[in-house]
């Protein structure tokens, strides 16, 4: 079994673990240039398909958006096309449905903090963040080449730690909850 986890952007880090080896990453340069969406997807499925075809990828993590992302339209969109490119693969590999994981969940995980703290300038938050993870990784004995790939670690830590796991288990229990308030408020509804 062989987690992969991605921190996607057009220079997209990456961290792959299997079972008795050491933690490998990489950094995949989308962006070249003045690329479209299209070469940078493009280019990113070529670079996870060549990646898969050489380890033995079992299931992948993908760090999903963060709703309170602000930017132009245009990374707007580019932010919310890495995911289903991503299903597209694993279902044309015949691979389970990755995970995506909000960033301030893995790095929950990762670095026990999901959001810097409030004294920390608003344009210093990512840096204190991500400087923050690749201190975890130096303690772990694992040393990306950069921040992106030492966010990959933390999306691994938490993919390899029960992350998805325990997060199967809240989306049920909120699944739930909502089913038992819907026959609540059907069963409350009775005509007169």
């Amino acid at each position: 079994m062989g987690w992969l986890t991605i921190d996607p952007s057009t220079n997209t880090g990456i961290a792959f673990y299997e079972p008795g080896q050491p933690v490998h990453t990489e950094t995949w340069k989308l962006g070249a240039g003045k690329a479209c969406h299209g070469q940078i997807f493009k280019r990113f499925l070529i670079n996870l398909r060549r990646f898969c075809a050489t380890h033995n990828v079992t299931d992948i993590a993908i760090e999903g958006q963060s709703f309170n992302s602000v930017g132009s339209l245009a990374s707007k969109n580019l932010r919310e096309g890495w995911l289903p490119m991503t299903h597209l693969f694993c279902f044309q590999e015949k691979l389970p449905a990755p995970r995506d994981v909000p960033p301030a969940k893995w790095r929950t995980y990762f670095i026990g903090v999901g959001r810097a703290p409030k004294h920390i300038s608003k344009n210093a938050k990512t840096k204190w963040l991500k400087d923050k993870a690749m201190e975890k990784c130096r303690e772990r004995g694992i040393y990306p080449a950069n921040d992106d790939e030492g966010d990959a670690v933390g999306i691994l830590f938490w993919a390899s730690n029960g992350g998805p796991e325990e997060q199967a288990k809240k989306r049920a229990e909120k699944k739930q909850a909502s089913l038992e308030k819907r026959r609540q408020t059907k069963m409350d509804l009775q005509p007169a």
